[in-house]
């Protein structure tokens, strides 16, 4: 990505963000579907010193779609398409349980068990387990504060739940059979679905955990 300088911050996002999402190479959304001012916070940085300095996209071309990708607005309508009837069912009853309440108002961390970006690899057959691939939300154990453990595992299962929808509203996979492993952003994807569904704030989210 061509780096450019601004005097502005605002000119910088109007350039370097609003229209790239805005033009063919943002696809079928535009700016209007994404927080401009999250994604500026995480891809714009300073050149120069004390009051001198100009903006510049501070990031790479992987990570600027990653940055886009985490903050893509998800709408009540979307969170539907996304986890259908029951899922969306699951996942409010998450929000509206009181221990997950107390477990999501602490730090999250989201762990990816994927293969590490540029890493080599040779995918199973698709739909076997050595083809998917799982970011999950875990949080503080009540019990055991020094303790991270998966979501879904200190919640209780509501009545006539089976448990593969539960786990779907705290996970998300996909399929690796056909990624280029050099492309973060299925990751970033995976990433952002979940903070979206579960209604997750950015800022409670301590870490990420990778294999690498």
């Amino acid at each position: 990505m061509e780096t450019r300088s601004y005097i502005t911050r605002r000119d910088a996002i109007e350039y370097e963000i609003v229209q790239v999402l805005d033009g063919p190479g943002g696809g079928d959304t535009t700016s209007a579907d994404y927080d401009v001012d999250a994604i500026a916070a995480d891809v714009l940085g300073t050149i120069g010193e004390g009051t001198t300095y100009r903006y510049v996209v501070s990031v790479d071309e992987d990570e600027f779609w990653a940055a886009v990708i985490r903050h893509a607005i998800i709408d009540d309508e979307q969170r539907a398409l996304n986890l259908g009837p029951e899922g969306l069912a699951k996942a409010d009853a998450i929000l509206s349980d009181p221990t997950a309440t107390q477990a999501l108002n602490g730090p999250i961390r989201l762990t990816w068990d994927g293969p590490a970006v540029g890493e080599a690899y040779t995918p199973g057959a698709p739909g076997t387990a050595d083809d998917q691939w799982t970011v999950t939300v875990e949080v503080r154990d009540p019990d055991d504060p020094d303790t991270w453990v998966p979501l879904d595992t200190i919640l209780p299962l509501p009545a006539g739940t089976a448990p593969g929808y539960w786990e779907q509203v705290t996970t998300a996979s996909f399929s690796g059979a056909h990624q280029d492993p050099t492309d973060p952003m299925p990751y970033a994807s995976s990433e952002s679905l979940l903070l979206s569904n579960l209604r997750l704030e950015r800022d409670r989210l301590e870490e990420i955990v990778t294999p690498w």
